[in-house]
């Protein structure tokens, strides 16, 4: 994490709160405690601080109201959304690899294998209802769908379609 606080000009950490820099690490570091998501030891090694120097920052009166902040902040009602959207997202990171590893298992149905592979395509980035058209084209897509399995969908370019040249009127 870029805090732009150099440890080696923080010699003075009981006057941190001199300099709007200072005071913005202190907040960036406050808020990342006040989430409570990460442990303390990977906090501090990204925001480059040894423990001795966590504990004289948060000795002083302005990471104290700085944390007291943050936590009313990341707290409150109106920032549920963001809380859910990023605690969901770390609980998807952790369970991505045992999801993977059945996605491989040949001892689940293709059907949900299928399901789980295309969770995982859309997660990435990729719409399995999306075709891209290089040619930028119009087109159409047919689904079929032959009961509980996936369903087979064809795509067809409208740029691939026979022209018609010659047409006489009746």
């Amino acid at each position: 994490m870029a805090t732009g606080l150099s440890i080696a000009s923080a010699k003075n950490l009981k006057n941190l709160s001199d300099t709007e820099e200072h005071e913005q690490f202190i907040r960036s570091l406050a808020m990342e405690i006040a989430k409570d998501m990460d442990e303390l030891e990977d906090i501090l090694k990204r925001f480059g601080l040894d423990r001795a120097q966590f504990d004289e920052i948060t000795s002083t009166r302005f990471y104290k109201a700085a944390w007291a902040q943050a936590v009313k902040d990341w707290n409150s009602a109106g920032n549920a959304k963001e809380r859910t959207r990023l605690k969901s997202q770390i609980l998807l990171e952790n369970a991505m690899p045992e999801l993977y590893a059945d996605m491989l298992n040949k001892d689940y149905s293709l059907a949900a294998r299928a399901d789980l592979f295309a969770k995982f395509s859309k997660i990435a980035g990729y719409d399995a209802n999306t075709v891209p058209n290089p040619n930028g084209g119009e087109m159409f897509n047919i689904t079929i769908n032959l009961g509980a399995e996936k369903p087979i969908v064809i795509h067809q370019r409208q740029d691939l379609l026979p022209e018609v040249t010659d047409v006489e009127d009746i």
